[in-house]
């Protein structure tokens, strides 16, 4: 055998070895990533966004899917809770990694701004804001004129408050963070 082929069949093996190793590794008591073959439902973007913050000890990213908003439902919402009771072992241990008992699922009110996450702990997460609402802070948005021509008050103190935050960084940052801060303790 020459050196050449030596060096190939090690290649080889260690390739091997290593993907081995990474199938082992999914399913090992550590590992919170979701099944390849069953990937996450989320019934508002602040549930993807704290999913994807949450990173496995083993491997970092969660999932290799792309995901692209779209409305879902109320009644969709509920039988993606219903579906995650019969997903597999590993699915369920990784949404209680994101979504621990002790806080979820949280309960969904309705107010004029939009839709609230209500948890156990009573904290409130903004699930989505109504699109009225959405594009009311933005600078791109057509400007609202009063009968003198000028910016409507309304509008004006919207868009001229510095001291708090952005519209579009309200979205539970505060839990996100507290969240990331508890879990990094335990």
């Amino acid at each position: 055998m020459t050196t050449r082929e030596f060096l190939k069949r090690v290649e080889k093996l260690e390739r091997r070895s290593k993907e081995i190793a990474e199938a082992r590794s999914m399913y090992s008591p550590e590992c919170i990533c979701f099944p390849e073959n069953e990937p996450p439902s989320f019934g508002f973007p602040i549930e993807q966004e704290i999913a994807s913050r949450v990173k496995c000890p083993l491997h970092g990213n969660r999932w290799k899917w792309t995901f692209h908003r779209i409305y879902v439902s109320k009644w969709l919402r509920e039988k993606f809770e219903r579906k995650r009771e019969t997903l597999s072992p590993q699915h369920r241990k990784a949404w209680t990694a994101s979504f621990p008992r002790y806080l979820w699922p949280a309960e969904e009110e309705k107010t004029e701004e939009g839709i609230y996450l209500r948890l156990k702990d009573g904290t409130r997460l903004l699930a989505e804001e109504h699109a009225w609402k959405k594009n009311q802070g933005q600078d791109h948005a057509r400007s609202e004129l009063s009968g003198e021509g000028g910016q409507s008050q309304s509008r004006a103190k919207l868009s001229e408050a510095p001291d708090g935050p952005p519209m579009r960084e309200s979205r539970g940052q505060k839990f996100i963070t507290a969240w990331e801060n508890r879990r990094k303790q335990q």
